[in-house]
């Protein structure tokens, strides 16, 4: 597919948190489809991961996520919110806050959708 198109983006979606307990995670996508920059989900208003709540097992720190990410060589390029159990408050000050700590595009896609995203991607990558 890539030889013959030649793509400028191939958008893989992928699956839980890299520190997710409960079975295989985004690695194996970053790996081995060579992924050069992530979109990562944050679920800000979830303390356990779904379906190991009783087990306690802690969301990891989106920084902790962000640096995991990186040192499989893919930069982080935008953040999306989980806005599941946060208060549009609570979810709009994260988003201030982390946009000037890490300089890429933060977004609530359910509530402004992914226009920053897609704006973003033809700014600095797709150049």
């Amino acid at each position: 597919c890539v030889k013959n198109s030649k793509p400028e983006l191939i958008l893989v979606e992928g699956q839980s948190s890299l520190q997710n307990p409960s079975g295989p995670s985004g690695s194996e996508f970053i790996l081995s489809g060579n992924a050069t920059g992530v979109i990562l989900v944050h679920p800000l208003g979830r303390k356990f991961f779904v379906d190991l709540e009783e087990f306690e097992y802690p969301i990891p720190e989106l920084e902790d996520e962000v640096k995991l990410i990186e040192s499989y060589g893919a930069k982080v390029i935008g953040i999306g919110l989980n806005e599941e159990n946060a208060s549009l408050e609570e979810l709009r000050e994260f988003q201030k806050i982390t946009e000037n700590n890490l300089n890429i595009p933060v977004i609530l896609p359910l509530t402004d959708g992914v226009a920053n995203f897609a704006n973003y991607i033809k700014e600095n990558i797709l150049v």
